[in-house]
């Protein structure tokens, strides 16, 4: 066996072990009732953010408009990124197809990485740039969403780790083209308005000789 398959091995190996400790031996009666609630395909607060982010869409301000439409690009982008390309390319197994003891109703599709943890972490990232308080309480609900994944047998910890770092990384590059398009914009405009102001000062010195 050379470096790499033994390395490989070892991860596996690691996150398979992490994966039955969060799954089975930090189970509580407590948990087994919230988990699904945030692991569900079609969780609850997601249709509920769903429903604000298409009221703050019709109803919002400018900047609230245009913070919906980075949400919206962002997570639909993570989205297809996660579901779409790479478990496409890694077709990694679920626990559920790749262990025994595990009843979570099964999903068709592979595992890494997380969809749920890249989608969430894509909401909350974009939130983070816009309103770091306000973005407090879904970096929280994103957490518990990455959690609950492996909770319930869906995925194990490599898959959600996975998914958390595109979700950032998507929501940080939205986040920053749109700043980057802003002060294009913005420069731009300066740079019209003074130009646009020389013929006026010059024609105001004509008009004085």
């Amino acid at each position: 066996m050379d470096l790499a398959a033994w390395i490989l091995n070892e991860i596996n190996a690691l996150d398979t072990a992490l994966f039955w400790t969060i799954h089975l031996q930090l189970r509580t009666p407590f948990l087994d009732t919230i988990m699904p609630f945030f692991s569900h395909p079609y969780p609850f607060w997601k249709n509920i953010m769903i429903l604000i982010s298409a009221g703050l869409l019709i109803f919002g301000g400018r900047r609230v408009r245009i913070a919906m439409i980075m949400l919206i690009i962002a997570v639909g982008l993570t989205d297809i990124i996660s579901s779409k390309i790479l478990k496409e390319v890694f077709h990694r197994l679920r626990p559920y197809d790749a262990l025994k003891g595990l009843t979570y109703h099964h999903v068709r599709s592979y595992a890494f990485p997380s969809s749920h943890a890249a989608n969430s972490s894509a909401f909350a990232t974009i939130l983070f740039f816009r309103s770091r308080r306000l973005s407090y309480p879904f970096i929280g609900m994103a957490c518990m969403v990455c959690y609950s994944r492996i909770y319930m047998g869906a995925h194990y910890p490599l898959d959600v780790l996975g998914g958390m770092i595109l979700g950032v990384f998507m929501g940080t590059l939205v986040s920053k083209t749109e700043t980057a398009i802003k002060t294009h914009l913005s420069s731009k405009t300066q740079k019209v308005e003074s130009e646009n102001e020389i013929p006026a000062q010059s024609d105001i010195k004509e008009d004085n000789l």
